[in-house]
């Protein structure tokens, strides 16, 4: 037996983890014992609504602009007028506004997140 293997209590065979979604826990690779529990991620239980806007931008570019219409802000023209504008804004729970703002990050967009965004 491995280090971090567990014997099944039932009838003494190895036993495997089980990680599927929210469910978690182990089970026997011989018998059907298993034992499962669920996991809930903090910020999924996160029930804020945050409010993410970007900041001006005079010359965005064509990786921003992509980052900004793919968000929901239109066509890249319009994208672009929102980059420039300081238009664009996103209102979600912490699990979407995560999302996005790695996103933003990622094209180097800078934004503000209210109220404090812990994530």
């Amino acid at each position: 037996m491995m280090e971090g293997e567990f014997l099944c209590p039932v009838c003494g065979g190895l036993t495997e983890k089980i990680d599927e979604g929210r469910t978690t826990g182990t089970r026997c690779t011989r018998c059907e014992w298993s034992v499962v529990s669920t996991y809930t991620s903090p910020i999924d239980e996160d029930l804020t609504f945050y409010e993410m806007h970007i900041k001006k931008l005079n010359r965005p570019n064509e990786n921003q602009i992509k980052t900004i219409s793919s968000l929901g802000g239109g066509n890249f023209l319009q994208a672009k007028k929102q980059i420039t504008e300081g238009n664009f804004s996103v209102r979600g729970k912490a699990r979407m506004i995560l999302s996005i703002k790695n996103k933003l990050n990622n094209a180097n967009l800078l934004f503000e997140i209210s109220p404090d965004f812990k994530w």
